[in-house]
Order: C-alpha cells, then structure tokens, then sequence
C-alpha cells in the first residue's frame, strides 16, 4: 500500500484532482489542473498531462505536481477503478467537516 488518499465527487477548483475511468482490467485517468497550475506548467516547461493515461502514470504525475506546487491532491471519478493496493480512499461526503487546506491557508 502506498498511502491514504482523499476522495471526491466533487473536488473543488483549486485542487489536483485524479479522475478515474473503469475500463475493464486496466482503468485509465485524467488529471484536471487549476487554471493557475497549467500556467507554471507552460511558463516552467513542463510536459502537460494526456487527455488520458494509465491510472498509475496520473497518479504519480498528480502527486508530483501536488507536492511541487503545493496544492492538494483529490482522487474522484469511478471509485471501481481504484487498486486497494495503492491504498485507503478516504471519501470526503462523509466527513463534512474535514477541509482541505486551500494555498492561502498555508503557514510558511
């Protein structure tokens, strides 16, 4: 198992959000960016996401781009797509007080 990760129906705009798509043995996934994170993208160079991937492959990329630009990553999309082995969805609908921390709520 890799780790726990946060579940969403409905991942709010400024997130990493990791859509997957059940098709069959092998799921694949998108990514879906803030408009902001696809900027530093084109302003640093970085590869954009496929349309569609392996859902491995969006996995790591999302994670990276999280951790790089500080911004939390959500899992949403087909929930039977998911591997237990990679780890622990935790769905957010059930817990309605738990937030995320949003950019500017960061402490330096």
């Amino acid at each position: 198992m890799i780790g726990s990760f946060l579940y969403s129906s409905r991942p709010r705009p400024d997130d990493v959000a990791i859509w997957l798509q059940d098709r069959g043995a092998a799921g694949s996934a998108r990514i879906v960016l803030p408009a902001r994170i696809e900027r530093m993208m084109t302003e640093s160079n970085y590869p954009p996401p496929a349309p569609t991937m392996s859902i491995e492959s969006a996995l790591s990329y999302g994670i990276f781009l999280a951790v790089r630009t500080g911004t939390s990553l959500v899992i949403a999309g087909d929930r039977a797509a998911w591997n237990a082995d990679w780890g622990y969805l935790t769905d957010l609908s059930k817990f309605p007080a738990v937030g995320l921390v949003a950019q500017d709520d960061q402490q330096d």
